[in-house]
């Protein structure tokens, strides 16, 4: 656990993937190269990469190994705490090289086995990644330096024949791959090895949809019942309506009926009292009378 920092859902993803580091040699080299997809050069030999975790840096410089002559130093960048790699590495040399001259990430890493894509994004996201916590909202970002904007294509390419299509965007002419899907999310934090965190996004969605589920019920439950009041008051408001204007024993016998019933039981819903009537009517007949009886009282507003 990283002790410097409040960690982010992102740093939390980040030191799982770590934590679940590939045991193949050929997967070690593919993550390592995605650790390090991002660097910048320094001079003809010599590359530099930043990170925001010191388990990644150390990580990095660890399958460097020591003929990579590889530094790791602490600084800040826009106020956060960084680990600034700079090492040297004719494999990674060749590997840019082969990428800027238009081959494919696969083709230029020379993946050996499937885990080696895998473990390649691993890496990347790992150097490279921002994830929302779930809890905000879903929201997974792969960005790239402004010296590095050119190299997201690959990426692109390899997600998409991996499964994953990400939409791209340009910020300060630093590009990124993002996604906002919340199963895609899951789907990819589950492929790079970060099972506990894709459980995480998976049930919070779950948990979210229940609730809103939840909330639509009692809202439809709460509009009902002011539905019902509404149209009970407009119903008692009519007939108060002929009483007042002596009109009410006037009414064909049927509406009479309901009107009285409807006065006496003001408290039932229109099921209830379509049951107490004799013989008991419809809901639906219920309603109709009702409109009858309103309709009669509108005809005193019209005639007064």
């Amino acid at each position: 656990m990283n002790s410097d920092q409040c960690l982010s859902f992102s740093s939390v993803v980040k030191l799982e993937i770590l934590s679940t580091l590939p045991r193949m040699n050929c997967c070690k080299k593919a993550f390592l190269l995605g650790l390090l997809y991002n660097s910048a050069p320094v001079d003809k030999s010599r590359f530099a990469t930043s990170f925001g975790l010191r388990e990644s840096a150390e990580t990095a410089e660890d399958l460097l190994g020591a003929v990579a002559e590889a530094t790791v130093k602490e600084g800040y960048y826009v106020g956060r705490k960084k680990y600034f790699l700079e090492y040297s590495s004719k494999a990674f040399s060749s590997f840019r090289a082969k990428i800027s001259h238009g081959q494919s990430i696969r083709e230029a890493a020379k993946f050996r086995c499937a885990e080696c894509e895998s473990a390649f994004i691993g890496g990347l996201m790992v150097s490279s990644s921002t994830v929302n916590d779930p809890r905000k909202g879903y929201h997974l970002e792969i960005s790239f330096s402004k010296e590095n904007s050119e190299l997201s294509e690959p990426v692109s390419s390899l997600l998409s024949e991996c499964g994953f299509e990400m939409k791209r965007t340009v910020r300060a002419n630093k590009s990124a791959l993002y996604i906002k899907s919340n199963t895609a999310i899951a789907d990819i934090l589950s492929y790079v090895g970060a099972m506990k965190a894709s459980f995480d996004v998976t049930n919070t969605y779950i948990e979210r949809d229940i609730r809103n589920n939840e909330n639509r019920a009692t809202n439809f439950v709460a509009e009902n019942i002011s539905k019902s009041v509404s149209a009970n008051q407009r119903h008692l408001a009519a007939i108060n309506k002929l009483i007042e204007n002596n009109m009410l024993d006037k009414l064909p016998r049927e509406l009479y009926e309901t009107a009285m019933l409807r006065i006496e039981n003001d408290d039932m819903s229109l099921s209830e009292l379509a049951l107490i009537h004799e013989p008991p009517i419809t809901k639906s007949g219920l309603n109709h009378r009702l409109a009858k009886i309103c309709r009669e009282a509108d005809e005193i507003s019209k005639e007064s």
